[in-house]
């Protein structure tokens, strides 16, 4: 990635949107929690996505499903301590 586009992404990025995109994501337990029953159910996955992305009032782009990784990580490691 060039360094215009990650200035770019980052101005439209705010930490309010981020405390947004974090807490929808937390609501959707299926998402991130491999244990949950419909973890792999790609179809209620893809509605809890729209949910998010519904939820952000179309701030949801493709810059939102690169952080989908790293949310993801990151509530799986706090599951994680949590249980151990």
């Amino acid at each position: 990635m060039d360094t215009s586009s990650r200035e770019s992404r980052n101005q439209r990025w705010t930490s309010d949107k981020e405390t947004r995109l974090i807490t929808l994501y937390e609501r959707h337990q299926l998402l991130w929690d491999s244990r949950h029953p419909h973890y792999r159910d790609r179809d209620r996955r893809e509605r809890a996505m729209s949910n998010i992305a519904q939820g952000l009032q179309d701030e949801f782009d493709e810059d939102a499903l690169h952080a989908n990784a790293a949310v993801a990580t990151g509530l799986r490691n706090e599951l994680d301590a949590s249980v151990s």
